[in-house]
């Protein structure tokens, strides 16, 4: 369906398969309630399209995220991208997150170091501004086990 020369056709079989698969994601067993006894995970990605994100609590899932890039962002280099990733998630889950230490794992390696690295530019300086608010540690995570987030971005 993603080729030029395929037609698009939604089906009522493939309306089906759509709700029976948006209910099995945002329902329990899979969706999991926030405990804020217990530590967070945010896991984040980003491509040419779109940023994502998922907060988690022991390996499962409390709250997925998503959005498509502006005109503007989508020239933005890889690193800013990845950045723009986890800006954007902690921006939507603030409201868990803000007082409380958590991980950050993202599959682009040098965002490991961003708080301490010392050539910025604008946008990086005014995005870890807003990330110095929150007590976090990001860790790399390989793409190969990215796989959720990097089906939502």
């Amino acid at each position: 369906m993603l080729r030029k020369d395929v037609p698009y056709v939604w089906s009522v079989e493939c309306q089906e398969a759509f709700e029976s698969l948006k209910d099995s994601l945002s329902t329990s067993p899979i969706l999991k309630s926030p405990e804020f006894g217990k530590p967070f995970l945010v896991t984040c990605d980003a491509s040419g399209k779109a940023v994502a994100g998922v907060l988690s609590q022991e390996g499962r899932p409390v709250a997925y995220e998503s959005r498509k890039l502006k005109d503007a962002e989508q020239n933005y280099p890889a690193h800013d991208l990845e950045l723009l990733g986890v800006v954007h998630t902690c921006k939507v889950y603030m409201h868990y997150l803000l007082g409380l230490r958590f991980k950050i794992r993202c599959d682009h390696q040098s965002l490991c170091y961003i708080m301490t690295q010392r050539l910025l530019n604008h946008r990086q300086r005014r995005w870890l501004k807003f990330l110095k608010e929150y007590a976090f540690q990001i860790e790399y995570l390989p793409k190969r086990d990215n796989v959720v987030v990097d089906a939502l971005s």
